[in-house]
């Protein structure tokens, strides 16, 4: 009788732990492959979720079908990565890291080297570049940063600073000394230069191309 009774208080307390632990219903869009000498991990959108309605022809779109992770602009035919997303070189360390939200890039962003050493620090808001991007050397010093905004971007190296009103579409480029002091300012429309004061052409053409 009392092995009857411990045999039962076993059970009970088995099957009070089976339903006490939390099941994880997401379990099923953790995905893993390796591609193209990188191992990712991701998730990727649940079906019972909203997708997207129309997709944006400006934007990237990063989908996973038939073992592959694919980016298209402007469409997607498999299901869209969201949620954490991890790329591992061959040697295990990092790659990449960042969030996608509904197939497009979002949040921070983050690139290493095969050393390890970083390479890039970049900010998504829906698939579009926002805020600061910045970049670094082999020694792990920043070398270039870049300012996005709906109006203008802004990117900065050792020697320029270069504006981009994209509203207006001109480009100014500011030269700097050894020291960060800019010592010649330039101003260009459609790839022409002009004088800032009076908005007139100066003498001197530019191909697009040389100042892009």
């Amino acid at each position: 009788m009392e092995h009857r009774n411990l045999y039962l208080l076993i059970f009970i307390f088995s099957i009070s732990f089976t339903f006490g632990q939390k099941p994880d219903k997401d379990f099923h869009l953790n995905k893993s492959l390796k591609q193209d000498g990188y191992h990712y991990q991701f998730s990727i959108l649940d079906e019972d979720k909203r997708g997207v309605w129309s997709f944006n022809k400006t934007k990237f779109y990063f989908w996973y079908k038939a073992q592959h992770i694919l980016s298209t602009q402007g469409g997607g035919s498999g299901e869209l990565l969201n949620g954490d997303f991890i790329a591992y070189h061959e040697n295990k360390q990092l790659a990449q890291k960042g969030s996608f939200h509904k197939g497009l890039k979002d949040g921070k962003w983050m690139y290493w080297r095969t050393d390890g050493t970083l390479m890039t620090i970049e900010s998504w808001r829906k698939g579009m570049p926002s805020g600061e991007k910045e970049v670094f050397n082999d020694n792990g010093e920043s070398i270039e940063t870049v300012k996005f905004s709906r109006i203008r971007t802004i990117r900065t190296v050792s020697d320029s600073i270069i504006i981009s009103n994209h509203i207006r579409k001109r480009k100014s480029i500011m030269l700097k000394d050894a020291n960060g002091k800019v010592i010649d300012k330039q101003h260009f429309k459609n790839g022409v230069i002009i004088n800032k004061k009076s908005g007139k052409l100066l003498p001197k053409l530019f191909r697009k191309k040389d100042v892009e």
